[in-house]
């Protein structure tokens, strides 16, 4: 279940991105669709990436969840005064809990798989409207291009355009706080150390920016562009408002 609210504002965010803030870039539904897809399928495919080297290392180190003696139930009956195990020791106390899931997944605590997801869905996220709110220009032909951008600069506009904005950064700062809600709580629950947390965001949030930054170009292309002269008016216009598709 970590995972699922993550992707939800993902597919949420993707959704709002191609259809509402970048329509104008789109030469028919069919572009945006093949856009909303490509980014939602291509997140999850970062997701299962990170969920194989997530898996893969848990079982390689097999560090102990903090939790683990409640779960194993160890026989301290045979030692007197404090068990202190040393390095080549066999006289480990035996599990009194039968054999079971929980008792094998305590031993795969490093990297922690809910921070790992849920970096990972909300790093694909923040990467992907960043660029789709502070990069993606408004495309405009080369005829209306001087007018829209008088346009944009009055002050209804303006306005509009500082409030979508920051409406934008606190959507980012809130799934950056969804991120480390879910990672901490992780702790706090007793079911992870600080460092399985800090390595399962730091590696979901790495595989994450690799594949959004890899999806930028192929979006571009998939995208189309109505009428002619546009694509290059856009790409000189650094002075077009990120944020002027909302408004």
């Amino acid at each position: 279940m970590a995972p699922l609210f993550p992707f939800l504002f993902l597919f949420i965010t993707v959704a709002f991105g191609e259809f509402v803030l970048t329509r104008h870039l789109h030469a028919s539904l069919t572009s945006q669709l093949s856009a909303f897809l490509y980014v939602v399928i291509d997140s999850l495919l970062s997701y299962w990436v990170s969920l194989l080297f997530t898996e893969v290392l848990k079982t390689h180190v097999g560090v102990l969840r903090p939790d683990f003696l409640q779960r194993c139930d160890p026989d301290t009956t045979s030692f007197k005064g404090a068990f202190v195990p040393t390095i080549g020791s066999t006289a480990v106390p035996a599990c009194r809990s039968p054999p079971s899931a929980k008792l094998t997944d305590g031993h795969y605590s490093f990297p922690s798989g809910h921070a790992s997801a849920s970096a990972n869905f909300e790093f694909y996220l923040i990467t992907y409207f960043l660029w789709t709110c502070f990069h993606r220009r408004f495309f405009v032909s080369g005829d209306n291009l001087e007018a829209l951008m008088a346009a944009s600069r009055s002050g209804g506009r303006a306005f509009l355009r500082d409030v979508g904005e920051g409406l934008a950064v606190l959507w980012i700062l809130f799934n950056l706080g969804v991120t480390w809600a879910i990672s901490a709580t992780r702790v706090t629950d007793n079911r992870h150390h600080v460092a399985d947390v800090v390595a399962g965001m730091f590696l979901g949030g790495t595989i994450a920016t690799v594949f959004a930054l890899r999806a930028i170009p192929r979006v571009r292309g998939i995208m189309e562009v109505a009428g002619p002269g546009i694509r290059k008016a856009a790409d000189d216009n650094h002075d077009a408002p990120p944020l002027e598709a909302v408004v």
